[in-house]
């Protein structure tokens, strides 16, 4: 406690560290698996990263995936709407 007596805010944030609530690890998960739906995937998957913000872990990285598949999805969702001449 003595070390960190005096800090302000600012130099304390690093250091403090949060469990994803449940509600957090439930968006992961439904993000991750709804990843494939173009829209739908995006934008559960930024929902779960709202939610999961300021935490580590294995919300956090499957966040990240469940982001990267739903852009690919949506992009290649988008590129199919596209008439071939």
């Amino acid at each position: 406690m003595d070390q960190i007596s005096g800090k302000d805010a600012n130099d304390l944030a690093p250091l403090l560290r949060y469990h994803a609530t449940g509600g957090a690890k439930a968006m992961a998960l439904l993000a991750f698996f709804l990843s494939w739906i173009p829209v739908v995937g995006l934008v559960l998957a930024s929902a779960g990263s709202f939610m999961a913000r300021g935490t580590h872990g294995w919300t956090c990285g499957l966040n990240m995936l469940s982001i990267i598949i739903a852009v690919a999805a949506t992009i290649l969702g988008g590129l199919m709407l596209i008439p071939v001449r």
